[in-house]
């Protein structure tokens, strides 16, 4: 725990980030964060083999990328490599100021990130900031005083004059996940593939569950991919039945990808 307070030293009074040239791209990340911004600078790389995995099954090219929940860039800047063009959206506005540097620094053309929040309907939200996990930021529907707010869109009204198939939409917006998808209906019907995070405790917070989100899901997508190790396949029926037998464990968190039909050779 002494590196936070150290990092913070050296960045002084003016300091904003530090660099780390990482796998995933020339990154700048807050000094303080000890979740992605900490592996990143730690390991030199930030869920790489998902990512990857991601890639193969995308054939190595992409149309139009949809992330909700973009953070620093992570993940949307090896993407983007493979798409032709990407729609991102981060509600937290440091995340947001990071993430639209990153994409100058590692020279993406082909991305556009709005500092806005996704949910069921269009609105003003507040927005939580987790200093020590920036990842883990989040918004509340309900006003709080002291805390920044921030504009909050659907899919289907900001992607209303887009009818281009979305080849990927990923989605990690700490527990909000449900509301998004519900303003996302006709967006979903053109999405090939959904990768999202799943955090019951996290939907819970959100007055969502596990079972809501996956029932849900399981409208617009046949098959679920669990990528937790060694990667997992199954109806989204049966991968919910897998999920209930873990709802017992204390922090139970997973990717998940959900795919209109089976990926060839996964």
């Amino acid at each position: 725990m002494l590196r936070q307070p150290f990092r913070n030293q050296v960045l002084s009074k003016y300091g904003k980030a530090v660099l780390a040239d990482t796998w995933n791209g020339m990154l700048l990340v807050e000094a303080g964060d000890f979740a992605v911004g900490r592996k990143l600078l730690d390991k030199g790389e930030y869920d790489r083999q998902d990512i990857e995995w991601l890639a193969e099954n995308l054939g190595g090219k992409a149309g139009h990328i949809v992330i909700v929940g973009t953070h620093i860039g992570s993940l949307l800047i090896p993407l983007s490599k493979i798409s032709e063009r990407v729609t991102g959206f981060e509600a937290d506005l440091t995340n947001f100021e990071l993430v639209s540097h990153n994409l100058l620094l590692n020279q993406v053309s082909n991305a556009k990130v709005n500092n806005k929040a996704v949910g069921a309907e269009a609105g003003e939200v507040t927005v939580r900031r987790n200093t020590l996990n920036t990842g883990n930021s989040s918004i509340s529907l309900k006003p709080v005083k002291d805390l920044p707010t921030v504009d909050m869109v659907t899919l289907d009204t900001w992607l209303a004059d887009d009818k281009d198939t979305v080849s990927l939409m990923v989605m990690d917006i700490e527990g909000h996940e449900l509301h998004a998808l519900k303003g996302g209906k006709d967006t979903l019907e053109r999405t090939e593939m959904l990768y999202i995070e799943y955090s019951p405790s996290l939907l819970e917070n959100h007055e969502s569950t596990g079972d809501a989100l996956l029932e849900y899901i399981g409208r617009f997508f046949s098959d679920m991919y669990i990528l937790h190790g060694e990667v997992q396949h199954y109806s989204v029926k049966e991968g919910m039945d897998y999920l209930a037998s873990l709802s017992g464990k204390r922090g139970l968190l997973r990717n998940l990808l959900f795919t209109k039909k089976p990926l060839h050779g996964a």
